[in-house]
């Protein structure tokens, strides 16, 4: 999926979940609040009842979604410390694979060295036997 896709899924599903929410508002209200339906207009009581109650869910939801985003950004903000401790702890560990091949490649150097050495004396002690006989 492409992201002009997943921006399209992502506003239908915000579209969907908004109808849904305004649905059931709608539903909710009208069943507390119309009673007379013998009227073409609400009655002042229904009128005022239907505003309180669309109040009330409106309200509702901004709080709802104002504390989701706070949910939501402290999730994310775990979620970043998280993954920098991730890459702290892989950073450490990378440093210690480097610092153990730096030794053992010094080992393996002064090991060739002193091989080297012992070779040379070696050579040099032969040829001293050598000449004093």
């Amino acid at each position: 999926m492409n992201p002009m896709q997943m921006d399209d899924a992502a506003h239908i599903r915000n579209m969907r979940d908004f109808l849904t929410v305004y649905n059931r508002m709608t539903e909710n209200c009208f069943t507390k609040c119309v009673y007379d339906m013998n009227h073409r207009f609400l009655a002042t009581d229904e009128a005022g009842c239907v505003e309180r109650c669309s109040s009330k869910h409106v309200n509702t939801n901004h709080k709802i979604m104002s504390e989701f985003v706070i949910y939501q950004q402290k999730k994310n903000e775990a979620s970043v410390a998280e993954a920098e401790k991730q890459q702290q702890k892989i950073e450490q560990e990378l440093a210690q694979q480097k610092a153990m091949e730096t030794q053992s490649a010094n080992m393996d150097a002064l090991s060739s060295e002193s091989t080297n050495t012992a070779e040379r004396t070696s050579e040099t002690n032969s040829n001293a036997t050598s000449s004093n006989s």
